[in-house]
């Protein structure tokens, strides 16, 4: 496979990345204006373009062995930024829809509802950097996002107990706050070397 070839799924990959980070952003205010089934529809929305960017990769992969090296790692890299936009969507619409049934769902549901707010924050400067805007306090907004994210986390695994859902999320919002902080520092290193 030609570099150009290559390139150009790197391109479309990134460009995907963006739209399915859009998305995310989407469900994010939808959730925040109490929009339920308008969340859902923009998580959704981030999953599709996040799969479309795998698909797009992955067939590329496929019909050749010979792909060069760091163009596919760049290709990769904007594919794992896709996953991680939908993930983060669909965990605040999860979150959010659990806690309108268990009707907030107490002081477990009021930490992982912080701990989603961090992980939504840390996700949006994820979004930042793939849109070209990195300042010098990027990484360490990133990193406290991820760091408070994890804190939340464990205030509400030690109010809800084992098998709190609220709990659960909390630890989903950690987790993804952790990946989107590992990628954060790679995205900047990228886009680092291109200027």
């Amino acid at each position: 496979m030609s570099g150009a070839s290559m390139a150009a799924v790197a391109a479309f990959a990134a460009k995907t990345a963006i739209e399915a980070g859009s998305a995310m952003e989407a469900a994010f205010a939808s959730v925040q204006a109490g929009d339920r089934d308008g969340a859902m529809y923009m998580a959704k929305e981030a999953t599709g373009k996040a799969l479309l960017a795998k698909k797009a990769m992955s067939s590329v992969l496929q019909q050749h062995n010979d792909a060069d090296t760091l163009s596919s790692k760049v290709a990769l890299g904007h594919v794992e930024d896709a996953r991680l936009f939908a993930k983060a969507a669909m965990d605040v619409c999860r979150a959010f829809a659990r806690r309108i049934a268990d009707k907030g769902g107490g002081e477990a549901g009021k930490k992982a509802s912080e701990a989603l707010v961090f992980m939504m924050a840390a996700a949006s400067t994820l979004l930042d950097v793939k849109r070209g805007s990195i300042v010098a306090t990027t990484l360490r907004k990133v990193a406290a996002a991820s760091e408070r994210a994890a804190q939340a986390a464990e205030e509400a695994a030690k109010i809800g107990g084992g098998g709190n859902v609220h709990a659960e999320e909390a630890q989903a919002a950690k987790q993804t706050a952790a990946e989107i902080a590992r990628r954060t520092l790679w995205a900047v290193r990228e886009a680092q070397q291109k200027h």
